[in-house]
């Protein structure tokens, strides 16, 4: 019964180890709430994030997904209207990029995600009424990083309203080393208490 309970604990500690700590977010102020002193109503900074027309791009408290800011987006020039932050990634790795859409349901307008400098597919909606009024979830996995740092842009249009993007995040899943470490253990511990069900 000894090497039993001894078996047990090595389980534990193996799995306890093998999770991975918390980690700080990928994205720095993916939930744009980082808007220094700006009182509510008034346009804030997009802090962590390189804008292209700061003018018509900027934290707003008007359409919330989540907390008290989002980012609006009204640029109507496409050659001012990106939004872009780059991010340390590690190469090879897979990332799943999440981020929530709103607009106004003005038209015409344009919206898009890029990884890397490529158009993630299935991002891209032009004159586009599907999130009009409601906050959209979209999720794109498997994204490559090819190097060190991956630049994530959003490139949006709207010359009658606001596209609202809240909520930006992105996560890579790890090898699930702790199954793959209690696995030796765990055939162990089974052939033991076999062999004890025998005495």
């Amino acid at each position: 019964m000894t090497k039993m309970c001894c078996l047990c604990t090595a389980v534990s500690l193996v799995a306890l180890f093998a999770l991975p700590a918390h980690a700080a977010p990928i994205v720095t102020n993916g939930g744009f709430e980082d808007v220094g002193g700006t009182t509510p109503g008034s346009p804030g900074p997009l802090t962590g994030w390189t804008s292209g027309d700061p003018a018509n791009q900027f934290a707003s408290s008007a359409f919330p997904h989540s907390g008290g800011w989002a980012a609006a987006l009204g640029a109507v020039d496409p050659a001012m209207g990106e939004l872009s932050q780059s991010l340390n990634t590690t190469t090879g790795a897979p990332y799943t990029l999440v981020y929530w859409l709103y607009s106004t349901g003005d038209v015409p307008n344009t919206f898009s995600a890029s990884w890397g400098g490529n158009v993630i597919s299935g991002s891209a909606l032009t004159d586009d009424t599907t999130v009009a009024g409601v906050y959209t979830r979209f999720a794109f996995p498997n994204l490559i990083a090819t190097g060190p740092l991956t630049t994530l842009t959003f490139r949006a249009t709207n010359d009658l309203g606001f596209w609202h993007l809240d909520d930006v995040s992105l996560s890579t899943t790890p090898e699930p080393a702790a199954v793959w470490l209690c696995g030796p253990v765990l055939a162990s511990l089974l052939v033991l208490r076999r062999q004890l069900g025998r005495r």
